[in-house]
């Protein structure tokens, strides 16, 4: 069975719960909104090439832009992200790995528990949950770039 990646209807009601629909915003706005909301520490951490080229090695050989390690303990998250990365694949990059938090994906096999901003659990295979992480990622890009000329936001202030 496929599963049902979120809709940008449904990702805009949760851009209203994070305060955020209808306004610009870019991947620290929405990593402040996801902090507040999920009641962790995110820190969007800018790797130095130079300084960290193992850094970069590493994401090259798994095929990855950006990595996310939660630290349940400390109720964190650290975003890695290459400083080399053009602005929109840089933005891309955060987004999609801010849209596993959101997602509760840094929740998959935890028995701690936790909160997400998604209504539906984790998806249990991972590639859907890196498609799941892109659609996510675009969503983010295109309504915090459109802000209030978004028309999914514009449809639910009008349905109100």
């Amino acid at each position: 069975m496929e599963p049902s990646f979120t809709t940008p209807e449904v990702f805009e009601l949760e851009l209203l719960e994070l305060g955020l629909s209808s306004k610009t915003f870019g991947p620290r706005d929405y990593a402040l909104a996801l902090e507040r909301r999920l009641g962790i520490r995110i820190v969007l951490e800018m790797m130095n090439d130079g300084q960290h080229p193992e850094f970069l090695r590493r994401l090259a050989l798994s095929g990855r832009l950006a990595e996310t390690h939660y630290l349940p303990d400390r109720r964190a998250a650290v975003v890695l992200l290459p400083s080399s990365l053009p602005p929109l694949v840089l933005a891309l990059a955060a987004l999609h790995e801010l849209s596993h938090l959101a997602a509760g994906d840094h929740l998959s096999g935890s028995e701690e528990g936790g909160e997400r901003l998604a209504r539906r659990p984790p998806l249990e295979d991972e590639v859907a949950r890196e498609e799941e992480a892109d659609g996510r990622a675009i969503h983010a890009l295109l309504a915090g770039m459109l802000g209030p000329a978004n028309p999914y936001a514009q449809r639910i202030y009008d349905a109100r």
